[in-house]
């Protein structure tokens, strides 16, 4: 279980940085 919970998060974090710094490009050029 603990592989699939690390496999998971190994997966999932990407993802989370990708949408963050999507978030951030987009309020950025909304402020503009």
């Amino acid at each position: 279980s603990e592989f699939k919970w690390l496999f998971l998060v190994s997966t999932v974090t990407p993802i989370l940085s990708d949408v963050a710094l999507a978030a951030a490009s987009l309020s950025a050029l909304s402020n503009d």
